[in-house]
């Protein structure tokens, strides 16, 4: 499939023209003059495509079962969302990226969402490459270092209430959206995840096109929101009722 879509690419390529897509880009580098990218070739190409589409699809997807569970358990925040939707865009008009700006309680449910969630509990291991002091500690050189994402964003002293689902809290008095404390749901800096934006994009437009023409409730007892795993933090399989609005 990918190496379908790469050569569907490269027929429309034309290096006179600006890029308009990844692999343009990579095509168009590799083909400047005294290009440091030269050494580039189909299977590195592949590589590159293989590793945007494999590393996101599994957050991606984990993240939408957790936002289907939460809009089950909180029937109200649902509605909302709902009718958030169907005030900016019309019941027949497909969602489009630039309707994000105008929705702050979708884009508040997406970031607290992500942040009760904690799909990526922990992050990848860092070697400290010499001696450092943080806050007083010593982190000796070469010692491993391992974010814990969940203890930050279940932490007292920035969110009230962690244990709490409540996406009001991203939202100033007039409703607008407001981000005091940021989640660390893809790290920060230089080495914070590179397909942040990519991912944030893909969550709107997905999660806000199911409700526009979905209604998701719970058929059976209550929801559970344990998981089997520690490091990539997938809810157990589940029912939901799905009904056309």
């Amino acid at each position: 499939m990918i190496k379908y879509q790469i050569g569907e690419c490269k027929k429309s390529y034309n290096p006179n023209d600006e890029p308009s897509n990844f692999v343009h880009v990579v095509m168009k580098k590799i083909e400047s003059v005294d290009s440091k990218y030269s050494y580039l070739n189909s299977d590195h190409l592949e590589g590159m495509v293989l590793d945007f589409w494999g590393d996101g699809r599994q957050t991606i997807v984990t993240t939408l079962k957790w936002f289907i569970l939460l809009v089950m358990e909180h029937i109200d925040i649902q509605k909302k969302l709902q009718d958030e939707i169907d005030e900016v865009i019309e019941s027949d008009i497909l969602v489009q990226l630039s309707d994000k700006a105008k929705m702050p309680y979708m884009n508040a449910f997406t970031v607290e969402g992500q942040r009760f969630a904690n799909v990526e509990g922990l992050s990848p291991s860092r070697r400290c490459t010499k001696d450092t002091i943080i806050n007083g500690y010593l982190i000796p050189k070469n010692a491993l270092t391992q974010p814990l994402f969940w203890g930050t964003n279940m932490d007292e002293k920035h969110f009230k209430d962690p244990f709490t689902f409540n996406p009001d809290r991203f939202l100033d008095s007039k409703g607008s959206l407001k981000i005091e404390n940021e989640p660390m749901t893809v790290g920060r800096g230089k080495r914070m995840c590179a397909g942040k934006s990519l991912a944030d994009a893909e969550l709107f437009l997905i999660f806000t096109s199911i409700l526009q023409k979905y209604k998701f409730t719970h058929p059976c007892g209550p929801i559970d929101f344990s998981s089997d795993s520690c490091v990539l933090i997938i809810p157990r399989p589940y029912k939901c009722k799905i009904e056309k609005r």
